[in-house]
């Protein structure tokens, strides 16, 4: 016991508590195993056994506290049961012998023997079942917070990214009225968009494309490839412009794929000759911004991702009918990522365009590992190993007894024999002055 003690101290002080804590109260089911001589000697056996943890973990620790108050009524209810199963054995042996004044030890070596087996399949079945049941109370505790934890994950996510659309649709806004229909030249461009450059997010420029033809960028640098791109003549935003154009409603196109080969998608704002009705014939050009989706996601989830598999799709386009499933515009669509089941799911949108619709992303994060549940099979080990100490120990504990009963009923058989006699003789050594007890019709009876 003392060894048991201070190996389980030990382990459980400098291991993780993720894996040590819940083990706490399958090692209370040792009450079952140990006979202790009393209460006190059990008291303090749970005293040193929780030293360990206290130590190693800490007071303080609200889950240690919850582990340790949980193992405890497990070991007094483990106590008390033994105590209850030793009284009723030492009963029923009682019962035995004074129906069997004879003491017939083949009858009662055979009672015992079944008893002991039963009590010891009782015994680990009782350990394999209060053990099960904690392990699976751990486990729902532990899905379920992890799965609270990337709920909350998603929600913080997906606020972030509500943000920063309804940032860049408030900076595209602003570009409509910097005046830019009279620049000519990059300079002049970047002159006045000056103040609005700072304000822009990893992955986002300003465009300003005179007829549908993107000739200003900002920044520039990295993107000199999309400068005197037809916008209207390309084929993954035509249809969503010529809407833009003709409702005269800004609204996000894409996701389309950019020139340097990511996703992308860009939020646009008509421009139409000043005074002139919004038509085909009168518009001059698109102001708005662009967006890199794999730079600007990798900003927003730079402080998650390590903990958490993120997902982002586009759920709903700013144009009605524009897609008809959802688009994938980060991370992966596999379904054979741990932890699915576990995934928290939030909704993000930009603000309202003027016919009432807004564009809509989903945000799906899910734990890339979560220990207390990876560690199940260690504690499954050591359910069965606790099962197993547990069947053998009562088992060792009563053979012991069997045998003590077998010498009970040997002691017994004897005793009646020399009831049943009576031819014995008492000799004294006139020396010695010690006496012998000579019983001849016992000997002849017992042979010995």
């Amino acid at each position: 016991v003392a060894l048991f003690v201070l190996t389980w101290s030990a382990i459980i002080g400098v291991g993780h508590q993720v894996v040590a804590l819940p083990m706490l109260p399958l090692a209370a089911l040792v009450g079952l195993v140990v006979r202790f001589p009393s209460h006190r000697h059990a008291a303090a056996y749970w005293a040193a056994l929780l030293a360990g943890p206290v130590i190693g973990i800490g007071i303080t620790n609200p889950a240690l506290a919850v582990n340790a108050m949980a193992a405890t009524i497990v070991f007094a209810g483990s106590y008390r049961l033994s105590r209850i199963l030793e009284a009723y054995a030492e009963q029923r042996e009682a019962g035995e012998e004074a129906s069997d004044p004879a003491g017939q030890p083949g009858q009662a070596a055979a009672f015992l023997d079944t008893r002991s087996a039963l009590v010891s399949a009782a015994v680990a079945a009782g350990v394999a079942l209060i053990g099960g049941a904690l392990l699976y109370y751990s486990y729902s505790q532990d899905r379920e917070q992890a799965q609270e934890r990337a709920h909350a994950v998603a929600e913080r996510l997906a606020d972030r990214i509500e943000f920063n659309l309804e940032a860049d649709q408030r900076l595209a806004y602003a570009l409509s009225v910097a005046g830019l229909e009279q620049v000519s030249t990059q300079a002049e461009f970047e002159v006045a968009v000056a103040d609005l450059v700072p304000l822009l997010g990893e992955g986002v420029e300003l465009v300003w494309s005179p007829g549908g033809i993107a000739r200003f960028i900002a920044p520039r640098e990295g993107n000199e490839a999309a400068l005197g791109l037809d916008l209207l003549q390309s084929a993954e935003v035509a249809g969503d412009l010529q809407h833009v154009i003709e409702t005269a409603e800004p609204h996000w196109a894409g996701p389309f794929a950019r020139l340097d080969g990511e996703q992308g998608l860009a939020y646009s704002v008509p421009v139409y000759e000043p005074g002139a009705p919004p038509s085909r014939q009168t518009f001059t050009g698109l102001l708005g911004v662009a967006i890199e989706l794999d730079e600007f996601f990798a900003s927003i989830l730079q402080f998650d991702e390590q903990e958490s598999d993120v997902t982002v799709w586009l759920v709903t386009p700013s144009i009605p009918n524009a897609a008809e499933a959802p688009s994938l515009l980060w991370g992966s669509s596999s379904p054979d990522k741990p932890y699915s089941d576990l995934a928290g799911v939030a909704e993000a949108s930009g603000m309202q365009d003027g016919d009432g619709n807004r564009l809509t992303i989903r945000v799906e994060a899910r734990p890339r590992q979560v220990e207390a549940l990876e560690a199940l099979p260690a504690r499954l080990q050591g359910l069965l190993i606790l099962t197993l100490l547990a069947g053998i120990g009562t088992s060792f504990f009563a053979a012991n007894r069997r045998r003590a009963v077998l010498a009970n009923a040997a002691l017994s058989e004897f005793k009646y024999t020399l009831d049943q006699t009576h031819d014995a003789v008492f000799t004294i050594d006139p020396e010695t002055l010690q006496f012998t007890y000579v019983n001849q019709g016992a000997v002849e009876q017992l042979g010995y």
